[in-house]
């Protein structure tokens, strides 16, 4: 299976299901991006930190802090300043 044949298939049952709503879309995009940067380079701090943040906005906290504690073992600020602030509302 491709990657857009994988995304067809997403999106197909994302409408099936009434998912189709452009924010629900952005998200798979967004994390298929993320998926696909870290398979590339998986030193690639940016791609550990905007995948972090996809999951922070499914409600995947555990697994998004994973990825921002990578994220921040490969240089991200922006990852540290993340799980500061998530540790500040815990």
């Amino acid at each position: 299976m491709t990657r857009s044949d994988y995304l067809e298939l997403i999106m197909d049952h994302a409408i099936n299901q009434g998912l189709s709503s452009p924010d629900f879309i952005r998200k798979v995009y967004a994390m298929d991006n993320a998926e696909l940067a870290i398979m590339l380079d998986n030193r690639n701090s940016d791609a550990y930190y905007y995948r972090a943040l996809t999951y922070l906005n499914r409600h995947e906290t555990d697994i998004a802090v994973k990825d921002l504690k990578k994220a921040a073992k490969l240089g991200s600020e922006e990852a540290v300043q993340k799980l500061k602030e998530l540790h500040r509302l815990n």
